[in-house]
C-alpha cells in the first residue's frame, strides 16, 4: 500500500502546479468525476499543442491509475562501509487497456491549459500503455524520491499517437512528450 501512496504522490506531483493555478482561475477541474468516466488534465507547456497532448495525457494517467493496475515492490536494505544503513523501497506499475477518449472541454488560459475528458473504458479507438517505475531510499536519516512515468497512446492500427515521459527526482524534475501529427478525437 505504503507503494501505491508512492506512485500516486509522483503522479499528482507532476501536474500539481498547474492544478493549483486551475483552481485560482475557475477551472473546469471540479467537474471531474471518474464514476462517470469524466477526468480532468492540465499542462502549462510552452506552446499550445504540447499544452494541448499533455493535459490529455494527465487525464488518461488519471484514469490508467484506477484501473487494471499491477504493482510489484521490492524492499532491500544494506549496509555501506560507514556502517550506516540504507533502506530502498522500489515499486513498478504498469497499466494498459483499451479505450474511447472524447474531449468534452478545452480551455487555453495562454500559459496553462485545462481539458476535461470522457474514457470509455470500454471503448476500442485507443490502446494506452503506462508504467510507473518509482523509489524511495532512506540512508543517514535523509529519505530521497525519484520517479519515472511512461505513457504510451496508439490508435487500432498500432500507430503511436503520443509518448510522454516525466522523470521526477529531489533535484529535477523533467518532461518530455513526444506525438504524431494525429490528433486524438
Amino acid at each position: 500500500m505504503k507503494n501505491l501512496h508512492a506512485i500516486l504522490i509522483s503522479a499528482v506531483m507532476i501536474f500539481s502546479g498547474a492544478f493549483a493555478n486551475a483552481q485560482t482561475r475557475g477551472s473546469i477541474w471540479e467537474r471531474q468525476d471518474p464514476a462517470k468516466g469524466l477526468y480532468f488534465g492540465s499542462s502549462s507547456a510552452g506552446d499550445i499543442f504540447t499544452r494541448h497532448q499533455e493535459a490529455i495525457a494527465a487525464a488518461l494517467i488519471g484514469h490508467a491509475m484506477r484501473t487494471n493496475s499491477s504493482i510489484t515492490g521490492i524492499t532491500e536494505s544494506s549496509s555501506s562501509a560507514s556502517g550506516s544503513s540504507t533502506l530502498s523501497d522500489v515499486s513498478t506499475s504498469v497499466n494498459s487497456g483499451f479505450c474511447g477518449i472524447e474531449i468534452i472541454e478545452y480551455k487555453d488560459h495562454g500559459d496553462m491549459a485545462e481539458v476535461l475528458v470522457r474514457i470509455d473504458s470500454k471503448g476500442s479507438d485507443y490502446t494506452y500503455e503506462l508504467k510507473v517505475d518509482s523509489a524511495s531510499m532512506e540512508s543517514d536519516g535523509k529519505i530521497t524520491f525519484r520517479s519515472n512515468i511512461s505513457l504510451k497512446l496508439s490508435d487500432r492500427s498500432g500507430r503511436m499517437l503520443l509518448y510522454f515521459i516525466s522523470q521526477d527526482t529531489e533535484e529535477d524534475h523533467l518532461s518530455k512528450i513526444s506525438f504524431s501529427s494525429a490528433q486524438t478525437k
